[in-house]
Formats: C-alpha cells, sequence, structure tokens
C-alpha cells in the first residue's frame, strides 16, 4: 500500500512536471524569446523544488491558473506570467532580499533572451510589487492578487497553505513567528486597507472568504488566556425579547462563558413564572455551547456574578436615558464588588427600541399579534400567544 502511494506521488509529480514545463516553453516561444527554454526550466524546477511547503512549483501552478481567469482583462498577460514564473524563484526565509534576487534573475534571463530592456525592467517591477506595496499599476495590481488568492480558498485549502507556510519558517521559535505572521495578516484586514484585494474581479470572487480565513488564523495565532472570561448577562427576560437575543449572541462570542441569569425580584409580579423564564432563554441559546441560563433571588447581581467565578458584568444600552440609569447602576456594581468589570454594549436601531414593558404594553388592541411578532424571538413569541389565548 505504502509502495503504491509512492507510486502515485510520483506519477503526480510527472505530470505535474510535464504540464508546466509545457506551460513555460508555450510562454517563450510566444514571446518570441531566443536560446534554450529548457534550460531556463531545469533551473527554475530545481529552485522550486528545494524542500519548500508551500512556494513551490505547484504554486506557481496556482498562480498561473488564476491568471488564466482573467487574462483578458491584464494589459500584458505575457509579461505577467513570466514575472509569475520568477517571482518565488529564489525564496530565502533566512533574508530580506528574495523578491529583489528573483526580479534580477527575471531581468537576466529575459534580457539574455533577447526580450529587450523595457520587457525585463516590467517583469523585474512586477515581480517586487509582490511585497504588497499600494498604488500600483494595474498588471501590477492583478499580479498582486494572483499571488493573494490563496487566501480566498475554501477553509481546508487555506489551512493547509498556512501550515505550509508555517513549515517553511520551522527555524523560528513558534512564539515569535506566531507574533509575526499574526502581524502580517492582520495589515491585510486593518482599517487603513479597504480591501485585501485590489482588483474588482478579484474582491468580487475570494474577498469575503479571504477576510473569514485571515481572521480564523489571526485567532489561532493568538495568544490565549488560560483562564476562561465569564460574564454574567442578568435582566428580568419578562418576556426575552430580540433585544435580549442581540446582546447574547454578541456577548457569547466576547467571552469564552456567559451567564444569562433571570434576576428575580419577589415584590414584583411577572408575566411569567421564573420557571417559564428560564425555559425560554434555554430554548434560544440551546445552539450556544458556552451560554448557560440561570436564576438569583435576594441576592446583587455583583454578588452573584461573583459566585459563580465571573469577572463581568454584561448590559445592554438602547438610548441616553438607558445610559444614565446604566452608568450608575455601574458604579453601584463596582462599589459592591470592584474587580467586576461592567461593560455595556448598544444594540443596532431594528433592536435597540425593544423593550419587554414596550411588547407587554401591545396585548390587547385587534392585531396585537402581528404586531409583537416583530420584537420576539420564536420561543418568546409562542408562549406569548399561551399566556393570552384570546
Amino acid at each position: 500500500m505504502r509502495r503504491k502511494l509512492s507510486l502515485n506521488m510520483e506519477n503526480t509529480r510527472q505530470s505535474q512536471r510535464a504540464s508546466m514545463e509545457s506551460r513555460w516553453a508555450a510562454l517563450w516561444n510566444e514571446l518570441g524569446a531566443k536560446g534554450d527554454p529548457n534550460a531556463v526550466f531545469e533551473s527554475l524546477l530545481e529552485e522550486y523544488s528545494k524542500g519548500r511547503a508551500y512556494h513551490n512549483l505547484t504554486h506557481v501552478e496556482f498562480c498561473l491558473d488564476q491568471l488564466d481567469r482573467v487574462r483578458m482583462e491584464v494589459k500584458d498577460p505575457n509579461a505577467v506570467a513570466f514575472a509569475l514564473w520568477f517571482h518565488d524563484a529564489v525564496y530565502d526565509t533566512r533574508s530580506q532580499d528574495s523578491e529583489v534576487r528573483s526580479a534580477k534573475w527575471a531581468m537576466d534571463v529575459a534580457i539574455g533572451a533577447g526580450l529587450g530592456k523595457e520587457f525585463a525592467e516590467k517583469v523585474r517591477d512586477l515581480i517586487l510589487s509582490t511585497r504588497h506595496a499600494t498604488d500600483l499599476e494595474r498588471d501590477a495590481e492583478f499580479l498582486k492578487d494572483i499571488d493573494l488568492a490563496i487566501l480566498g480558498q475554501p477553509a481546508e485549502a487555506f489551512d493547509i497553505y498556512d501550515r505550509s507556510v508555517a513549515q517553511e519558517y520551522s527555524w523560528v521559535p513558534r512564539e515569535v513567528y506566531n507574533t509575526k505572521r499574526r502581524e502580517i495578516l492582520e495589515r491585510f484586514i486593518s482599517k487603513d486597507r479597504k480591501s485585501i484585494f485590489s482588483t474588482e474581479f478579484f474582491r468580487g470572487e475570494y474577498e469575503a472568504r479571504a477576510r473569514d480565513n485571515v481572521e480564523r488564523a489571526i485567532e489561532q495565532l493568538s495568544p490565549k488566556d488560560e483562564s476562561p472570561k465569564i460574564a454574567v448577562y442578568a435582566g428580568s427576560f419578562d418576556p426575552p425579547t430580540l433585544g435580549h437575543e442581540w446582546v447574547i449572541k454578541s456577548g457569547r462570542r466576547l467571552f469564552s462563558k456567559l451567564i444569562v441569569a433571570v434576576a428575580v425580584n419577589p415584590a414584583k409580579k411577572g408575566t411569567f413564572t421564573v420557571q417559564e423564564r428560564v425555559a425560554m432563554l434555554k430554548a434560544m441559546t440551546s445552539g450556544f455551547p458556552n451560554v448557560e441560563v440561570a436564576s438569583f433571588e435576594n441576592v446583587y447581581t455583583a454578588h452573584f456574578a461573583k459566585a459563580v467565578g465571573a469577572g463581568y458584568l454584561l448590559r445592554g444600552v438602547r438610548n441616553g436615558t438607558d445610559f444614565e440609569y446604566e452608568k450608575t447602576i455601574a458604579e453601584i456594581n463596582s462599589d459592591l464588588e470592584p474587580e467586576i468589570i461592567t461593560l455595556s454594549l448598544t444594540p443596532p436601531p431594528e433592536v435597540a427600541k425593544i423593550s419587554s414593558s414596550l411588547v407587554k404594553s401591545l396585548i390587547g388592541p385587534e392585531g396585537w399579534r402581528d404586531a409583537i411578532r416583530r420584537y420576539l424571538p420564536p420561543e418568546a413569541y409562542s408562549e406569548m400567544l399561551r399566556h393570552n389565548p384570546t
């Protein structure tokens, strides 16, 4: 079995070699280059075969395939293709001048093949553009996007690429590599950069997926805090609304564990029992593994948070009136438990106006069922109908 697998891999390599040799010869002939294309190809193949995990002949093949998709939009596709063949020809992870050396090699080959100084300089500039500079010429923008197209591939392909790059830098201590790699990836999605890709084609084709992949990779490279960040989101939830749901969904992304707690006020008669509110919240959050639902009575929220090991209190602030009230509550909680931090979130306009009191005030007049439907999660809406059958 192992021998058969080895033979299959060798056959794949030979097939790729033959295909790429043919593509190089076709470009050479189309350019009218002089000399033996096979000698140059063998030199390129030798470099791309030097134990590289990602920046190898397969990467060049991928880039040429991407160029084929936009060939009609590129001003000088042959110059771009020539640059792609050489853009990683020299690849030394311990050096800072790989692109410069690759560009020089490409220029020497182009001039030696009689393609002229202008063509050679164009190829040089295209290769140097892969250092991800800004304000590029049109063809350089396409070449840069082609080089980055791997970022927008399906998650499985991106992860293989990401692991392969890490393998090429295996000589760098992991902590150092993770920091530097994260810094590079963060530049792709920084606020100063409007998009990862420069051209309309590649933005439309890969931008959204590339952002997802890059953000996921950054998260994986980020230092992990061993202690879980736990927050409590407390309220009456009588009933839970879409505003509450928005805060819960936001909180579950911010914290490793979110405890949604029904605060019981014995002096206040609710529409729903505590058990009913807990049941609605559990149904609403059943798909969120890091969200728990609880209830507490006759204890301050800050003290409850400390008792369950939480370091944060999560609150929703809908408007200016809410802000003043929540500011006072946050100050009181800080007095009660100085180590607990209150974090307030402002929901988007479409849910900011919603409150449990608003929903209950709409019950009664003709059409009230349709009126409240838009403000409640399905689980709470069903319970409201059950409590108000007429």
